[in-house]
C-alpha cells in the first residue's frame, strides 16, 4: 500500500518532488513504524466490518485499530469478538491490499490469544497495549511473543502511555523511567508509541475543546514533553510515538447522532470561519504542526475524514528535505541550500535520519507546495491555493 493512493498520476506528480514509497506488514520495523500516519480507531461491534474495512482502505486509510476495549462496553465484548472474528473470515478470501494494515484493542493479555487462535487472524499485524506500564507490560508483552510463535510470524505491540501518573509531576518521572526500561528490554517486539491524552486529562477530570490544542493543557504537554524526552533520544532504541488523539468530530455541529437527536451548531466564533480548513477541523491543524515540532510522527483518528489532514501533514516539505539530506552529506556547520539557517552535522544528525526515514513513506513536497495544498486535493473543501482537488499543471521542483 502507499500513502495519499487516491490521487491520480496527475496529481501526485503536481504535488510531489519525491513521491510516497509502498510498504505492507512485512516491511521493516521502522518503516511501519513511520508509516503508520492517521490510525483510525474502529468500534469491534460496527456492522458489516470487513465492508467498513475495505471502504476505509479504499479512502485513503492505511492503518486501522478495531478497538474490543474502551469503544464498547463491558457486556459488548463477546459481540466484538465474534464480530471480528466473523470479519476475519469474510476478509480471508481478500489480499492482504484490500484492507489498511490491522491493528486490534483488546482489555487483557489473553485476548490476544483468543484472537490469535483464528486461521484467519495472519491479517492482523499487531495489538494496541491499553495502559501499559512497567507493572502490566510483561504480562501483554508475553503474550504478543505467544501469538508470534503461535502464528509463526511478526505480531508487534503498540503500548499506549495514558495513566494517572503521567498527569503528576511528583510519579511522572520514576514511572516513565520504569515504562522505559520495560519497552526497551523488547524493542523486538514494539512498533510504536503511543501517548492517550483522553485519559491522562481524564485523571484530573479536564478534556479538550476543539479549539485548543493538547499543548495548550499544562499538564498534558508537560506529559507529552517527557514522552519525547524519555523515549525519542536514544539513536539505537529511540521509537515513533504518535500525537494524540484527536477526539472531535469535523465540522461545526457535525457528527454520527442517534436517531431523533437534535443538531446544535456552534456559535460562528467558534467555527474560525475566516480559515476554511480550521473551520472544518478546529485547532487539529495547530496541533499537528506542534506535533511534527516535538517529533510526533502520527496520530489516532476517529473519524475517517480526519485521517487525509492527519496524513497530509506527515509529508516533508522541500526545504526540511534539503536540510536533512545536506546535513547528510557534510561534516560541521555550513548554510541550508534555502540560505535562511545553519545547518549542523552532529546536533540535527538524528532529526535529519528521522526525517528522511519519514519522507520515504509519505513523499517529499515541490518546493512552492504546502500541506494545506495536500489537503486540498484530498479533501473536497476550498483550504487555500488549491480548491477541490485541482492542481496546476507545470509546477517544479
Amino acid at each position: 500500500m502507499r500513502h495519499f493512493s487516491t490521487l491520480t498520476s496527475h496529481e501526485l506528480d503536481a504535488l510531489f518532488a519525491v513521491p510516497p514509497t509502498e510498504f505492507n506488514g512485512a516491511s521493516d520495523q521502522r518503516v511501519i513504524s513511520d508509516a503508520l500516519g492517521a490510525m483510525l480507531y474502529t468500534r469491534g461491534t460496527h456492522p458489516g466490518l470487513a465492508s467498513v474495512l475495505e471502504r476505509q482502505k479504499q479512502g485513503g486509510t492505511t492503518s486501522v485499530v478495531v478497538c474490543l476495549e474502551d469503544a464498547i462496553g463491558p457486556h459488548e465484548v463477546a459481540l466484538a469478538h465474534a464480530n471480528l472474528s466473523s470479519a476475519l473470515r469474510e476478509l480471508s478470501h481478500r489480499t492482504q491490499e484490500a484492507t489498511p494494515l490491522l491493528f486490534c484493542r483488546v482489555r487483557h493479555p489473553l485476548e490476544i490469544l483468543k484472537v490469535c487462535a483464528e486461521d484467519t487472524c495472519r491479517r492482523i499485524v499487531g495489538f494496541v497495549i491499553p495502559k501499559y506500564s512497567a507493572q502490566n507490560g510483561p504480562q501483554w508483552l508475553a503474550a504478543v511473543r505467544q501469538a508470534s510463535d503461535a502464528r509463526g510470524g511478526q505480531v508487534w505491540a503498540v503500548p499506549v502511555l495514558e495513566s494517572a501518573e503521567l498527569a503528576d509531576p511528583l510519579r511522572r518521572s520514576q514511572w516513565l523511567e520504569q515504562t522505559r526500561d520495560s519497552v526497551y528490554a523488547n524493542r523486538d517486539v514494539v512498533l510504536s508509541i503511543r501517548i492517550g491524552a483522553v485519559d491522562i486529562l481524564g485523571s484530573l477530570g479536564l478534556r479538550r475543546t476543539r479549539n485548543l490544542t493538547s499543548y495548550d493543557y499544562g499538564p498534558l504537554r508537560d506529559a507529552i514533553s517527557a514522552i519525547v524526552g524519555a523515549f525519542a533520544g536514544d539513536r539505537e532504541h529511540g521509537l515513533s510515538t504518535s500525537g494524540c488523539v484527536w477526539e472531535h468530530f469535523s465540522g461545526t455541529g457535525r457528527g454520527p447522532l442517534a436517531p431523533g437527536t437534535p443538531r446544535i451548531s456552534l456559535p460562528e466564533s467558534e467555527g474560525l470561519a475566516a480559515d476554511p480548513l480550521r473551520a472544518r477541523f478546529g485547532a487539529l491543524v495547530d496541533e499537528l504542526t506542534l506535533d511534527r515540532a516535538h517529533g510526533l510522527v502520527g496520530k489516532s483518528a476517529i473519524h475517517p475524514t480526519q485521517v487525509p489532514v492527519i496524513n497530509a501533514w506527515q509529508a516533508v516539505t522541500h526545504e526540511d528535505y534539503a536540510d536533512a539530506t545536506g546535513v547528510h552529506e557534510r561534516e560541521g556547520a555550513a548554510p541550508s541550500p534555502y540560505g535562511n539557517k545553519m545547518n549542523e552535522s552532529l546536533p540535527h544528525r538524528l532529526w535529519a535520519e528521522r526525517t528522511v526515514r519519514r519522507a520515504k513513506v509519505f513523499g517529499v513536497l515541490r518546493r512552492r507546495r504546502t500541506h494545506r495544498d495536500l489537503v486540498g486535493a484530498l479533501v473536497p473543501i476550498d483550504v487555500g491555493r488549491i480548491s477541490d482537488g485541482a492542481i496546476p499543471s507545470g509546477e517544479t521542483q
